[in-house]
């Protein structure tokens, strides 16, 4: 499970703390149609997001070279955060339940000029909430989610396909969807994990996925490495419970890992870049090199999470 050097309740008061001086902050990168836009989050293997880098310790690297940063910011952006929720069988009623308490606490977390939508599925997907920020309409769907009992199967690629669909009616530019699931599909009839791939790879949503680990079986292992790849390939993470949280509590884990997203969104950088290809219809893969030299002193080994390419 994802560990911090502090503790997720004091990231979630200083975030709420914090919210309405960060939102005043809104730098506007440049208009340029050719222009890229990179949602970075920096951190070690373990721990909290580095906040503190500028733009020299940064380097984007494509598959033809390191390309010129044409815009960066340090500030957090709004985003639309769209919440998926697996009510088939397979999602135990108790997790449900904590996700949905997990997710209050991270709206109340994030920039308040944040919006957000909130769908469930099981054999089919439903829209509960369309795009808002009103405390009231979210409390009142996630009670409706809340006391859903879970039943049918799981048609998680057709769900999940549709919902990077509905991104593109999303008010901000920062896209992030939020996946609650334990990642089996058993019922989808349109979509599978190849079409759903290449749709979020020519999007510009970031997925997080959180789930339970219902066992150690070869399907469902293999079921969940496919929402980490999908996860990694859009910036994201993937992050399921072990199938011992049943037998003690899901509170802490689910909160913890919705508190490590919440992170994500509040300490991120935005890089701007202008490619040299593109528009060709090809995959071109990319990369962030992150350079900084107290790093490096401490050997403190950081990673930049980005998307993984652009058409």
């Amino acid at each position: 499970m994802l560990s911090f050097a502090i503790t997720a309740a004091l990231l979630f008061i200083s975030f709420v703390q914090s919210a309405g001086q960060e939102a005043l902050r809104k730098p506007e990168p440049p208009v340029n149609d050719r222009q890229i836009l990179l949602y970075v989050s920096v951190r070690p293997e373990f721990g909290p997001p580095i906040d503190s880098l500028k733009q020299d310790h940064f380097r984007i690297r494509t598959d033809s070279g390191d390309r010129q940063i044409t815009f960066f910011s340090d500030s957090p952006v709004p985003a639309s955060v769209a919440v998926l929720f697996d009510l088939s069988l397979s999602t135990p009623a108790d997790a449900l339940k904590e996700a949905t308490r997990a997710l209050y606490l991270f709206r109340r977390a994030s920039l308040p000029t944040n919006q957000y939508l909130v769908a469930t599925f099981d054999e089919k997907d439903n829209v509960l909430m369309d795009w808002t920020n009103q405390e009231d309409m979210i409390v009142s769907t996630l009670d409706q989610v809340r006391n859903t009992k879970p039943k049918h199967e799981t048609a998680l690629y057709d769900a999940l396909y549709g919902a990077i669909e509905r991104m593109n009616s999303a008010p901000q530019k920062r896209r992030v969807l939020i996946l609650f699931s334990d990642g089996v599909n058993d019922g989808s009839r349109h979509y599978g994990f190849k079409e759903t791939r290449e749709l979020l790879k020519r999007s510009d949503v970031t997925l997080y996925v959180i789930g339970n680990n219902l066992n150690n079986s070869s399907d469902v292992m293999h079921a969940q490495d496919q929402m980490r790849e999908l996860a990694d390939l859009s910036g994201g993470v993937a992050v399921f419970l072990s199938p011992e949280a049943k037998h003690s509590s899901y509170a802490q884990p689910i909160f913890d890992t919705f508190a490590y997203v919440a992170a994500d969104l509040r300490y991120n950088y935005t890089l701007g870049f202008v490619p040299d290809k593109g528009g060709d219809g090809k995959w071109h893969p990319l990369r962030i090199v992150v350079d900084h030299p107290d790093l490096k002193a401490r050997k403190i080994e950081v990673v930049g999470r980005t998307r993984k390419g652009y058409f």
